[in-house]
């Protein structure tokens, strides 16, 4: 499609372009011109993909996509139970009284999302720029457009991108966007990479995360049972939160941890709970931390960075077993913790420690 699209319903759900397959075969769509939806009582969908029974999903937009309504929206959604692959560079804007999605995908497996137009979502309830949940299939994330989420009601959880692999796979997020991600009464998050296997994010853009009753998080990884989690960031963080707060929080079961930070500032600031610059912990794997940014964190319990290695016991071979702990800053380093317990770093395991630090710290209780 090559022509504008302008739609609405008072009463009904309402579409722009939609496509739907009930015997496996494949769905491509490719859109260049504006869509506008309106929907009054009901959904609405910008572009609009469901295969039931199998199948690919292709969806490639280049033009501007807006959407309103008042219950699930979304300016592109794309489910199948095979792979999606969505491109876009059209700016997309979602308002909804319930939920709103920028792009929405869910398979059973592989995601591949590309996307370089900027994004607003505006939600009551669940507001996310890009959403992608796999069941055992691989996630790949690229953003380089600009997104501001903003939800508003007591359950109204904001997020920028977020990519879940429930049972297997793994999932990459690679963003160089400015996010924006605002919650008034719940949580707000980043970025937020979940996987079995390899959880990672690489992060260029600034990030801006407000919870004003709940807990803001800039970036998140996290390696479900054994698997790995790995940040990379040479974005400037701001994290503020009502509880705790957390610049960059990388958390496994038995995986490795690996957060690289460059030398932007990260500010974290929570009203009533904890503030960690860093926050990395898993039960057995190893460690590493290396950061050579300026990190200030303002809470109850304050933490330029902490890394935690915890051990448990395994009724197997009746051992205990917790992995190695590094952290490295370098000479632009410069850390400050305030709060009723201030910790400039807080390495813990028990088994090898190594901190090495090449900046400054101060730490205010």
């Amino acid at each position: 499609n090559s022509g504008d699209i302008d739609v609405e319903s008072y009463y009904g759900t309402a579409i722009g372009i939609y496509a739907r397959t009930s015997n496996g075969g494949e769905i491509s769509i490719a859109n260049d011109g504006d869509i506008s939806v309106y929907s009054g009582s009901l959904q609405a969908f910008g572009i609009f993909a469901f295969n039931y029974y199998g199948g690919d999903v292709t969806v490639n937009n280049s033009g501007d996509i807006s959407v309103e309504g008042q219950s699930f929206e979304a300016g592109i959604f794309a489910i199948t139970p095979d792979s999606i692959t969505i491109i876009n560079d059209g700016s997309i804007a979602v308002n909804s009284s319930a939920v709103a999605f920028g792009i929405y995908a869910n398979s059973a497996y592989q995601i591949s999302i590309d996307n370089s137009g900027d994004i607003a979502v505006d939600a009551s309830g669940y507001a996310a720029g890009i959403y992608a949940s796999s069941n055992f299939g691989d996630i790949t994330i690229s953003n380089s457009g600009d997104i501001n989420s903003s939800a508003y009601d007591p359950y109204g959880y904001a997020a920028g991108i977020t990519a879940t692999s429930v049972f297997d796979g793994s999932t990459s997020i690679t963003n160089s966007g400015k996010i924006t991600a605002t919650s008034v009464y719940a949580d707000a998050v980043g970025i937020s990479s979940s996987a079995k296997y390899v959880a990672s994010i690489i992060n260029s853009g600034d990030i801006a995360v407000v919870a004003d009753a709940g807990n803001a998080t800039g970036l998140f990884a996290e390696g479900k049972y054994n698997g790995t989690a790995t940040i990379s960031n040479s974005g400037a963080i701001n994290a503020i939160g009502y509880g705790d707060s957390y610049g960059i929080q990388a958390i496994t079961y038995s995986g490795d941890i690996s957060v690289t930070n460059g030398t932007k500032a990260i500010t974290v600031n929570s009203e009533d709970g904890d503030a960690y610059g860093i926050f990395a912990e898993s039960y057995t794997g190893d460690v590493t931390i290396a950061s050579n940014g300026a990190i200030t964190a303002t809470g109850y319990s304050a933490y330029g960075v902490k890394a935690v290695t915890s051990s448990y016991y395994d009724t197997y071979t009746y051992t205990t077993a917790a992995g190695d702990v590094t952290v490295t800053t370098g000479s632009a380093s410069n850390i400050k913790a305030t709060g009723y317990y201030a910790y400039g770093i807080h390495a813990q395991s028990e088994n090898y420690v190594t901190v090495n630090n090449g900046g400054s710290i101060l730490a205010t209780g």
